[in-house]
């Protein structure tokens, strides 16, 4: 996947969307592009995603609101696979 001559990194996506779900966007990007990490945001709690069964256990998830620098240092762990300090 590439915008222009740009690699991408990362993905970043909220789990309840209109067209497809963040589970099965994840399902397509996993079979499509392996090993590119995503990052999920929602509004909703864990408890009800699950409920819901739009989320995977295991997956990487932002819970809203969020600060910018929080959604920076989530992504720049993802990209590197190490904690922000």
């Amino acid at each position: 996947m590439a915008a222009g001559d740009h690699q991408v990194a990362a993905v970043v996506a909220d789990i309840v969307m209109p067209e497809m779900d963040g589970k099965a966007l994840g399902e397509w990007l996993r079979a499509s592009y392996p090993g590119l990490p995503v990052l999920y945001m929602s509004g909703h709690t864990g408890d009800d995603l699950a409920r819901r069964n739009l989320l995977e256990p295991g997956v990487c998830i932002l819970q809203k609101p969020f600060r910018p620098d929080e959604l920076v240092a989530r992504v720049q762990e993802l990209v590197t696979g190490r904690k922000a300090t």
